[in-house]
């Protein structure tokens, strides 16, 4: 236990700003108090933001809604995940769903009934109404007005990335090089790749990998045609080992598990790269596999020395086993955390090369 503590200071050591130190200090805690989301909780709202932002206010102001009837509009995918982020924060007055899908009407997600919403509408008139889209947001928000609403009771969970910043490339961290070779571990839909090519337009070539056919063929769909020539997408996972693993494959939160009814490639990214290309930045959000993926790509850390940015939310102890491995490869890099979202999901280590 005590060399456990040693480990942990020296981590925190070798974080750069004090912004670092607190998201890493409420991650610490929320791990270590068995989940409970108030370290979360006062991480997220922690900064002096006086301006309503959507879910971010609504969140920072919980008790405000805390006794108020709620409507989520949208039963798909955010709708779900931020039914049981309500829950974690203890905001409990959520008594329907609305959707424009009428094949969910009449139906519960999450223990809750789906209906029209002119339907919600008049049996909630006075209801807190949350859009559950980040796509749609602004058309479902008129058409809550048309059918009534109080402007003042429509939230959505749209956040400007003004409020958190680009996720993966923070200016502030990251800086762009001329020529740079950028690894996209999960690039699920391709749009961290299309952020990348804005945020370094002078670049020299992306791999990418994604392992779920669905999202890989959407992937390929959506490279730029000017850029097709220096975009390598691959239907791979990262590991630590070429191999095949078991799969689950589940859209935006796919990931390797022992009873995974699909099988899906893994490989080294020390064995897939020849020692000819010079990679200049790795970001990795795989679900987990990011210890793995940073122990398959051992020789090429400690060769290049590319910048990193690599999720650390998907297991609690990646908030130490992850930046205590990228250390070892490179005593002298420079670490800040950032966090992304209203919730838990979405805190990133970044591992600034000295070079």
């Amino acid at each position: 236990m005590e060399n456990l503590w040693g480990e942990i200071k020296a981590i925190y050591d070798k974080l750069q700003d004090e912004e670092s130190k607190y998201i890493f200090r409420r991650r610490m805690s929320y791990c270590l108090c068995h989940n409970d989301i108030e370290p979360i909780y006062e991480m997220v709202t922690h900064r002096d933001e006086n301006t309503e932002r959507g879910f971010y206010d609504l969140i920072k102001n919980r008790e405000k809604y805390k006794d108020k009837e709620i409507v989520l509009f949208g039963a798909g995918f955010y709708g779900k995940l931020h039914r049981k982020v309500f829950e974690q924060y203890k905001i409990s007055g959520i008594v329907a769903y609305c959707d424009n899908n009428p094949e969910l009407w009449g139906k519960q997600v999450c223990n809750t009934l789906v209906m029209p919403v002119d339907e919600a509408v008049d049996k909630y008139p006075n209801a807190i109404y949350i859009i559950e889209s980040a796509n749609f947001w602004k058309e479902m928000r008129t058409q809550l007005l048309k059918s009534g609403v109080d402007e003042k009771n429509i939230i959505s969970i749209f956040v400007s990335s003004e409020l958190f910043g680009r996720q993966y490339f923070d200016t502030e961290i990251i800086k762009p090089i001329k020529d740079g070779v950028f690894i996209d571990g999960g690039c699920f839909d391709l749009s961290d790749t299309l952020e990348f090519i804005m945020f370094n337009p002078n670049f020299k070539r992306v791999y990418a990998f994604e392992p779920d056919k669905k999202n890989y063929a959407q992937c390929l769909a959506k490279i730029p045609c000017k850029q097709k020539n220096k975009i390598v997408i691959e239907n791979k996972g990262l590991w630590h080992e070429n191999k095949q693993l078991s799969f689950n494959s589940n859209s935006s939160s796919s990931m390797i598990t022992e009873n995974g009814g699909d099988r899906i490639d893994v490989v080294s990214l020390d064995e897939y790269f020849d020692y000819d290309e010079k990679i200049t930045f790795i970001k990795m959000d795989i679900e987990g596999a990011e210890l793995k993926a940073l122990q398959g790509a051992k020789q090429l850390i400690s060769r290049d020395k590319p910048d990193l940015a690599i999720c650390i939310y998907h297991r609690d102890e990646d908030i130490v086993n992850i930046p205590r491995y990228i250390l070892e490869l490179n005593p002298h890099y420079k670490l800040y955390i950032r966090h992304y979202s209203c919730y838990v999901q979405e805190t990133v280590l970044y591992a600034v090369s000295d070079k």
